[in-house]
């Protein structure tokens, strides 16, 4: 679904977002944990923008608030609008600009009211790599930034989250509309290969129903072949190869983890260990139950001394 200040879409994975719908805004911001819906709404916003002949400039998070806002003054010269877009949100601190005796008198809230009615800016909440202590603190500056948006009259707040409850009938109800049918293991295997991301899951299967003949039924087999799977899939299968004692197995996994991307180097760090590193803690504390007769989901508190601060029975 995607939830704004004042509206609650909800399209079962298929993107629904209208560029148009933020035209009346002066400040906008696209968020959520579907990065790929995300990135439909910005390329959306961008076309129909470059449709109306806008002046389009492009900041980064890293760049300074005030060069944002000093450029969104600026009167288009051969145009009505101005698109001010700025990626990487998440990077740039807003507390310095918040700052204020009085509610609504800060500098962002005055930047924003002097905005020209020709200027739109659209921040975007690119996803970061990082450790989950770098996750944390850039989840907080985003919260800052939507509740500093939506306490304007002038913001809209669009969050495009995953429901991944409705991705496997999705994928069925996609592959019948396209005249296939598809197995119940095809389904689920597809599912968890991108880990439930309803816009991933449906451009997978559009690639497999290349290789497969119309009217026929989809087989997990043909899903292993040509399906691209996340990385955190592979991270997984590596867990269980290891945990099982599968030598082969995890050096598949692992290749496949090396020939993942041209940006291994850095996914090691800001995906592959931290992954890694969750699902032996929570191994371990699982284990530690079982070896102290007791429910994980219920320890004694005896057991819950020896557990590390965020314990298993604390997750979702």
């Amino acid at each position: 679904y995607i939830t704004s200040k004042s509206k609650l879409v909800r399209h079962n994975g298929l993107m629904t977002f209208s560029a148009e719908s933020v035209s009346k805004s002066r400040i906008v911001m696209l968020s959520g944990s579907d990065a790929s819906m995300r990135s439909q709404a910005l390329e959306g916003i961008q076309k129909y923008y470059n449709e109306l002949g806008a002046d389009i400039e492009v900041f980064s998070g890293t760049d300074a608030p005030e060069l944002w806002f000093q450029s969104g003054f600026v009167l288009p010269l051969f145009s009505d609008h101005r698109l001010i877009i700025v990626r990487n949100i998440a990077r740039s601190d807003p507390k310095d600009i918040l700052n204020s005796k009085k509610s609504g008198d800060s500098p962002f809230h005055l930047w924003i009211n002097d905005l020209p009615d020709s200027t739109i800016l659209v921040l975007v909440a690119d996803e970061e790599l990082g450790d989950s202590s770098r996750q944390y603190t850039l989840a907080k500056t985003l919260k800052t930034w939507e509740d500093a948006i939506k306490s304007t009259k002038q913001g809209q707040v669009f969050k495009f989250e995953i429901d991944l409850s409705k991705t496997p009938d999705l994928i069925r109800k996609h592959a019948k509309a396209k005249g296939y049918s598809i197995s119940s293991k095809a389904t689920n295997t597809l599912a968890q290969m991108v880990g439930g991301k309803p816009a991933s899951a449906l451009a997978e299967l559009e690639k497999v129903m290349l290789f497969v003949e119309a009217g026929t039924e989809i087989q997990e087999s043909d899903i292993q072949k040509v399906a691209i799977p996340d990385l955190e899939y592979n991270v997984f299968h590596l867990v269980d190869a290891i945990v099982a004692g599968q030598s082969s197995q995890m050096m598949v996994q692992v290749q496949t983890l090396v020939n993942h991307g041209s940006d291994f180097q850095a996914q090691i760090l800001g995906r592959i260990y931290p992954l890694l590193l969750s699902n032996f803690r929570l191994i371990w504390q699982a284990r530690f139950c079982l070896d102290s007769q007791c429910d994980p989901s219920r320890p004694t508190d005896d057991v819950k001394q020896h557990l590390p601060e965020k314990p298993i029975y604390k997750e979702p």
